[in-house]
């Protein structure tokens, strides 16, 4: 009996030996984790001169615009207007590449937006015109028998 107590005894510490080094691993893990993620130097001296950097372009540009605002002002009435003719040249340039492309797309074959409309245009037209062939030859004939009857009076 004594022996079955004693087995018993050690079967509990291996049980909790084995609870607590488990338990110990979990911390250690965690702690690693939690160094791994936690931010380091190198990290907090790049954002530093991340900022740094932000702040030095701000302030040039700034100093910039206030010494180069006497010769814009000077020049003015030069350059509004050439900015202006750029900016309607490059949009007149842009709305004409994108109507070459457009046109170069459906001459391909493709669909490119709005072409269903063009073809309906084109139905329409083709339409239009075969009435009006069918109508004049109609008209002619009618003009022709017009013309035998007349003839065939006098």
């Amino acid at each position: 009996m004594a022996d079955q107590a004693g087995r018993a005894a050690e079967q509990a510490r291996d049980k909790s030996g084995r609870a607590v080094e488990a338990t110990r691993d979990k911390s250690k893990e965690v702690i690693q984790r939690g160094k791994s993620s936690a931010p380091r130097a190198t990290k907090a001296l790049g954002i530093l001169a991340a900022l740094a950097l932000a702040g030095t372009v701000i302030t040039v540009t700034v100093v910039g615009f206030i010494i180069a605002s006497p010769f814009l002002l000077f020049f003015s009435p030069v350059l509004v207007p050439l900015g202006t003719l750029f900016v309607i040249g490059t949009g007149m340039f842009a709305v004409f590449c994108s109507a070459v492309s457009w046109l170069y797309q459906y001459m391909r074959g493709g669909h490119p937006p709005g072409s269903d409309k063009i073809d309906t245009v084109r139905r329409r037209i083709a339409e239009s015109a075969h009435h009006l062939s069918e109508k004049t030859q109609g008209t002619g004939g009618d003009i022709s028998r017009y013309l035998q009857d007349a003839a065939k009076a006098s």
